[in-house]
Formats: structure tokens, C-alpha cells, sequence
């Protein structure tokens, strides 16, 4: 697409945009805002993001390095939630059939917000109980090395007292 582009608007460039590097600089800048605001189909910030990256990626194999192109930042992704209907057959599966344990385990993503990495680097030291409270402490690796602690539940608390 890029190709086709450039042919179309080579007159706009004195030089070469696939042999000279600046002239490929601003061919590739003129192409991110005609793909943002001028293009038949305006594209997002992502679908620019990759073309970006296949783009950096053809001039490396070309032999003329990465475009000097400014990026956008990636807007963030919410993580995914289960629909309604999946939540109730989820928590009607859960209570139906696994042991205390598997319950305890199964309930901690939905009531305490624990990410899948969360729940597998659980341990044994990770989850206090007294004789009225329980704290669970989750832990996601190298960045957070001391762990997060979730507001208690009380739908967590009964699982994990068994």
C-alpha cells in the first residue's frame, strides 16, 4: 500500500524516498498523516502503529535503517470481563463442582481483580487468616515485588475459611 502511495505522490519528493534516507523520512511521515487524516479510510493509531513497524522494517531490509518518524502512544487495552451470562455459569460451575481449595482458588481472579500471572505465583505465605479477617497478598513478578493486597470480600473471605 505504501508502494502504491509513494508512486502516486512521487512528484511531491526531489529525491529517491526508497534510496535516500531523508527523502524516505518524510515520505514515511507524509504517509502516517495521510493514513491518520487524508486517506479514503481513516485508520487508527494502532493499524498506523504496525504499518509503521512493517515500514521500519522493509527500509532495514532495503539497507536505509528505521524511518526517523515520530509515534503516536498506543491508547491502553481494558482487560477483558466475562459477559453476564458467563459470570453466573462461571460462579454456578465453581460452586457446583471443585473443592474448597479449587474454589478458594477459582473465586480469587473474580473477586479480587487477580490477574491469571497472579493467581499461578501464589503461595501458601500469600494468604493470612485470622480468627475475623483474612489478607491475601498478590504478587506479578518483577515489578511489583512486594505484591498488591485487594480490598477483602466477603464472598472471599467465606472461600477462603473453607
Amino acid at each position: 500500500m505504501f508502494l502504491s502511495w509513494l508512486a502516486d505522490h512521487a512528484a511531491t519528493y526531489t529525491a529517491d524516498p526508497l534510496a535516500d534516507r531523508q527523502a524516505r523520512d518524510w515520505a514515511v511521515r507524509d504517509y502516517r498523516m495521510w493514513l491518520l487524516r487524508d486517506g479514503p479510510a481513516r485508520r487508527g493509531r494502532v493499524y498506523v502503529y504496525s504499518v509503521l513497524t512493517a515500514l521500519d522494517d522493509f527500509c532495514v531490509r532495503r539497507g536505509l535503517g528505521k524511518a526517523d518518524v515520530g509515534r503516536e502512544d498506543l491508547p491502553e487495552s481494558a482487560p477483558r470481563a466475562l459477559a453476564e451470562r458467563a459470570r453466573i455459569r462461571w460462579l454456578r460451575a465453581v460452586e457446583a463442582h471443585l473443592s474448597p481449595g479449587g474454589r478458594c482458588i477459582a473465586l480469587i481472579p473474580y473477586y479480587a481483580g487477580a490477574r491469571i500471572s497472579e493467581v499461578v505465583r501464589l503461595d501458601t505465605g500469600d494468604v493470612q487468616m485470622s480468627a475475623r479477617k483474612g489478607k491475601l497478598r498478590l504478587r506479578q513478578g518483577q515489578r511489583v515485588p512486594r505484591g498488591r493486597h485487594p480490598p477483602q470480600a466477603p464472598q472471599r473471605a467465606a472461600a477462603l475459611a473453607g
